[in-house]
């Protein structure tokens, strides 16, 4: 969202504060979320020079995957990186009623960061690593028998994952499988 100007830089990574260029003899190191992109997609293709083994590989990415999801999962940070999007599929899970022929599925693309934050703005259980490739979000609509209230239902790659929306911070308890859209509209201001 617009609010998250200021954290786009990658979350988690620390971000030249002087503003000054690097000199062009400078070795500058690289944002941990690049690092592990650059090894995941060399791994891939058996690539990672022989300095890297596959754990370490593992072990950079699981540390990216960390900082984004340490980051993020702070409420506020969360709202401000995600608010946007959450608003906008909340709305249109929201005017289903009002949708011809009522719709079956709505596809948003977006990159793998994205996932991340999603699965943080709806308070997600984390996996350990960083989304595969060709990852998706799944957002499944439940409706009561009188079709009056909806419930959302969460997986990824096809595995559930339960949602802490409805605990706070200071609170203790399990996660949900399915959550009131209510909850949703009541964070999101809708």
């Amino acid at each position: 969202g617009e609010g998250a100007r200021n954290v786009t830089f990658g979350i988690g990574e620390e971000k030249d504060l002087d503003d000054q260029s690097p000199k062009s003899d400078d070795i500058q190191p690289l944002p941990w979320a690049q690092l592990s992109e650059i090894t995941k997609c060399l791994a891939v293709r058996n690539m990672l020079p022989p300095e890297i083994t596959n754990e370490d590989q593992i072990a950079i990415s699981s540390n990216a995957a960390w900082r984004w999801y340490t980051n993020l999962r702070n409420e506020r940070l969360s709202y401000l990186a995600m608010g946007d999007m959450v608003r906008l599929i909340t709305e249109t899970i929201a005017g289903r009623k009002r949708v011809p022929k009522r719709k079956k599925l709505w596809i948003y693309s977006a990159h793998d960061s994205t996932l991340i934050g999603l699965m943080c703005a709806f308070r997600l259980e984390q996996p350990t690593e960083w989304p595969e490739y060709a990852s998706f979000l799944k957002i499944e609509v439940l409706t009561a028998a009188d079709e009056k209230e909806y419930y959302l239902r969460f997986s990824l790659n096809g595995k559930l994952l339960k949602s802490y929306l409805e605990i706070h911070d200071d609170e203790k308890g399990e996660p949900n499988s399915i959550i009131p859209l209510t909850t949703l509209q009541s964070i999101y201001g809708i």
